[in-house]
């Protein structure tokens, strides 16, 4: 079995934007989520329309000064050399803040869920998987070759499917990047969980906007 891997482009207000390179399923979902997690938009609301125009590439409708303030980060963040810092070194008026919620108690069972979708997905492995939970149990998953693209689908799904999600949390199976931190952020829930460890930048990036993050959760072999 050979792992899929494409380019998935997304077109706002026209004009393409960002390509990603990730697993090819759920594109509508992944492109809503993107737009969110990555602070094109700040809710559902601010998506005016969104479709396929084909199975590769996803269009986007969003308010024209949102796009342009988006934009205005961006040239920012390339003039300055500041990337997801940004929100840390430049303009603490850009953090998003977490949301209060409840980390489950069974962190090993969930794990176990989650190792599971993506040896269902993947026989061979070289998935990561991602949910979003609740205190209890998943309410969205997804596996992705790309873990930051996953981050964006599971998102994306609980977008286009009205799910609240401010108190939710991010269960995966990687490590915990400052991206992935700033996007959980972004999506209002409030924690993270991993069998991994989180980086120095998503340590920091958690403090600031007050995301609970649990690292090594539970080991696989324990899990």
């Amino acid at each position: 079995m050979m792992l899929e891997e494409a380019p998935i482009s997304i077109a706002i207000n026209g004009e393409r934007h960002v390509v990603l390179s990730c697993s090819p399923h759920d594109a509508l979902a992944l492109g809503a989520g993107h737009l969110l997690a990555e602070g094109w938009v700040h809710a559902r609301s601010e998506i005016h329309e969104i479709t396929l125009a084909d199975a590769h590439r996803v269009d986007a409708v969003i308010d024209s000064q949102r796009l342009a303030e988006s934009r205005a980060v961006r040239a920012h963040q390339l003039s300055n050399g500041c990337g997801v810092r940004h929100v840390l070194d430049c303009d603490g008026a850009f953090l998003p803040r977490a949301s209060p919620g409840l980390p489950p108690s069974d962190m090993a069972g969930l794990l176990r869920s989650l190792f599971a979708a993506a040896d269902a997905a993947s026989t061979e492995g070289g998935l990561h998987a991602v949910a979003l939970a609740d205190g209890t149990s998943f309410v969205h998953a997804t596996t992705d070759v790309t873990r930051h693209c996953a981050v964006d689908r599971v998102i994306g799904m609980a977008l286009l499917a009205d799910t609240p999600m401010r108190g939710l949390g991010l269960v995966l199976t990687a490590r915990i990047s400052g991206a992935i931190a700033l996007k959980a952020a972004a999506a209002g829930l409030g924690w993270i969980a991993s069998r991994s460890i989180a980086t120095s930048v998503a340590r920091e990036i958690a403090t600031a906007s007050g995301l609970i993050l649990i690292e090594r959760a539970a080991r696989r072999a324990d899990a």
